[in-house]
C-alpha cells in the first residue's frame, strides 16, 4: 500500500512539477547516473581498476602532452628539502646524516638505483596515475616500492575483511597488504606475501572524497578520455597532412592523353621537375593544374583540441595557459599560477602526512637505536615523536627581483612577514643555517684579510633603489620605498 502510495505521489510531483529537482527529473536529454550508491571500491572493481592503469601508463608512454602534464605536477609538487628545528647541535647532525641517506641510492633504495628525490617523484606519480603506491620500510634503512597493480586480493582470503588487496580491521584501518608478484612474462599474479601496515608507508589519492574509501584513484582519471581524443585527433591530423603532402598536385584536362606519372614525370604529357627554383608548367588551353593546400586544420577543430587538452589539464589543475603562453598576458599567467600554487598546497600536505613525516620519525628512530644519532637535550625515546622536523618545498624564484624584494621587506616591517617565511618561498632554504652560513663567511674573509669592494654593494642596492623610485614618481607622484630604512641609508 505504501509503495502505491509513494508511486502516486512520484508520478504527481513529475506531472506538475511539484517540489521535485531538475537533477534527479528523467529527461531523454541527459545521462541519469545510477541510483545504487555504493562504496568508491565497488564503483572501480579489480578488472576495471588494471584496465584504467592501462589507460593511464599508455598515455604517459606515448602522448607528450600528458607526460608534460605530468611532469610539471610533479615539478611542484614532489620536491622537498628536509630540516631539524630543535635549535641545536643536534640539528647539523641529523641534517647530515639525512642529506647522505637521501642522496646515496644503496642506503635509502633497496635496489641501488634510486635517490630519495627520485624514489618521491615516482611515488607522487604512480599516485597521480595509478591511484595509490606503497613504500616498504626494510632492514637497513632501506625504502622498497610496491606499484599498485601488485596490491590485490589472494584466492585465498584470511579472515577479516579485504578490499583490493587491503586487511581490514573491523573500523576499517588496514591491517595489512596482500603483496603479489607478477608471473612469467608479465602475465598473472602470484601471492608473496602479506605485509603488516606498520611496515609500510601507503600514499593515495581520494578525488572522489569519499570517506569509506580504500583504495586510491588516480587524480589523472578524470582527464583520460580526454587525452586520448586530444591523441587521437593529433595521429588523424599528421595522416591527413601527410597524405595531401604526398599529392602535391592534381592535373584536370579535356584530354584523353596521359598527363604524366608520379613516379616519373618525364613520360607524360607534361614535364614537372621539382627542383631548385622555380616550377615551370606549358600547359595546354583546356588543362589546368591546381596543387593542394591544406586548409586544415579549420578554427573549430583546433578549438576542439584546445579544449581536449584543456579538459584533460584540469584534472591536475594546471591551467591551459601553462600549455599556451599566448592565451594570455604576463599578468593573466601570474593569476593562474598564483591559483595553480594554492592547488599544489593540499598535494604537498598529503606527500608529508602518507610519506615524509612518518619517514623522518623512522629514520630517527633507527639512527638513535644503532647510536649514529644522539637525542637532543631535553628529547627521550618516549617524547621521540614530537622531535619538531619540516619538509619544505622547493622555493620559487621571483618574477621581479627588484620589485618583489622590496614588497617584502615592507611586509617584514609592517608585521605581516618574517624573514625566514619570506626566504623559505624564494629559496625553499632554511633561514637560520643560511644566516649561520653568512656569519662563517663574513668571519673567514675577516680572518684571512680579504677585502671585498665596500662601496659595491651599497652602490647596486641605491642605483637600483633609485630607478624603482623613479618609476614610481613618474607613475604614481610619490615612492614608499623612501620610507624604508635600508634605503635612506643607502650611500654611494
Amino acid at each position: 500500500m505504501a509503495s502505491s502510495l509513494d508511486a502516486w505521489n512520484i508520478a504527481t510531483r513529475r506531472q506538475f512539477g511539484w517540489g521535485s529537482y531538475d537533477a534527479v527529473t528523467q529527461s531523454g536529454k541527459r545521462r541519469m547516473a545510477s541510483p545504487n550508491l555504493r562504496s568508491e571500491d565497488r564503483e572501480l572493481l579489480s578488472a576495471h581498476r588494471r584496465q584504467l592503469q592501462a589507460q593511464s601508463r599508455d598515455q604517459m608512454r606515448n602522448f607528450s602532452i600528458a607526460r608534460w602534464a605530468v611532469g610539471k605536477h610533479l615539478d611542484f609538487v614532489s620536491r622537498f628539502s628536509f630540516t631539524s628545528q630543535t635549535k641545536t647541535p643536534f640539528d647539523y647532525e641529523f641534517q647530515a646524516r639525512m642529506n647522505e641517506w637521501m642522496n646515496e641510492p644503496r642506503l635509502c633504495d633497496v635496489t641501488a638505483r634510486h635517490t630519495f628525490a627520485r624514489i618521491l617523484r615516482m611515488t607522487e606519480a604512480r599516485a597521480v596515475l595509478d591511484g595509490d603506491h606503497l613504500l616498504v620500510k626494510v632492514a637497513g634503512q632501506r625504502l622498497q616500492q610496491i606499484e599498485s597493480d601488485r596490491i590485490r586480493s589472494a584466492l585465498l582470503r584470511p579472515l577479516g575483511r579485504v578490499v583490493h588487496g587491503v586487511i581490514q580491521d573491523d573500523a576499517g584501518a588496514a591491517v595489512a597488504y596482500q603483496v603479489h608478484a607478477r608471473g612469467p612474462n608479465g602475465s598473472g599474479y602470484e601471492l608473496q606475501r602479506e605485509i603488516p601496515a606498520e611496515h609500510c608507508m601507503f600514499h593515495a589519492y581520494y578525488p572522489a572524497e569519499r570517506a569509506d574509501q580504500t583504495r586510491g584513484i588516480g587524480l589523472i582519471t578524470a582527464g583520460i578520455n580526454d587525452f586520448i581524443d586530444a591523441y587521437e585527433w593529433t595521429g588523424i591530423a599528421k595522416a591527413t597532412e601527410k597524405a595531401r603532402a604526398a599529392m602535391a598536385m592534381i592535373f584536370k584536362t579535356t584530354s584523353d592523353d596521359a598527363v604524366g606519372e608520379y613516379t616519373d614525370w618525364g613520360r607524360g604529357k607534361y614535364k614537372v621537375g621539382f627542383g631548385h627554383g622555380p616550377i615551370k608548367m606549358e600547359l595546354d588551353k583546356d588543362d589546368e593544374v591546381e596543387f593542394l593546400s591544406s586548409q586544415t586544420p579549420a578554427g573549430n577543430t583546433v578549438a576542439f583540441f584546445n579544449g581536449c587538452i584543456g579538459f584533460a589539464l584540469k584534472s591536475l589543475d594546471i591551467p591551459l595557459c601553462f600549455f599556451d603562453e599566448t592565451l594570455t598576458n604576463f599578468f593573466g599567467q601570474r593569476a593562474q599560477f598564483i591559483l595553480y600554487i594554492e592547488s599544489c598546497k593540499s598535494k604537498r600536505e598529503n606527500l608529508r602526512t602518507n610519506i615524509l613525516n612518518p619517514l623522518a620519525r623512522w629514520l630517527a628512530r633507527c639512527w638513535i637505536a644503532d647510536g649514529t644519532l644522539t637525542l637532543p637535550p631535553g628529547v627521550t625515546s618516549t617524547t621521540l615523536g614530537r622531535l619538531p622536523f619540516a619538509w619544505r618545498a622547493a622555493g620559487l624564484p621571483w618574477w621581479n627581483p627588484v620589485q618583489e624584494v622590496t614588497a617584502a621587506l615592507m611586509s617584514i616591517r609592517g608585521g605581516l612577514a618574517n624573514y625566514e617565511d619570506v626566504y623559505l618561498e624564494a629559496t625553499g632554504r632554511d633561514w637560520f643555517e643560511d644566516m649561520l652560513r653568512l656569519k662563517e663567511q663574513q668571519q673567514f674573509l675577516t680572518d684571512h684579510g680579504i677585502t671585498l669592494d665596500p662601496a659595491l654593494a651599497p652602490a647596486m642596492a641605491a642605483f637600483l633603489t633609485g630607478q624603482q623610485q623613479q618609476q614610481d614618481q613618474q607613475q604614481q607622484g610619490f615612492s614608499p620605498l623612501s620610507e624604508l630604512p635600508v634605503a635612506g641609508d643607502l650611500t654611494v
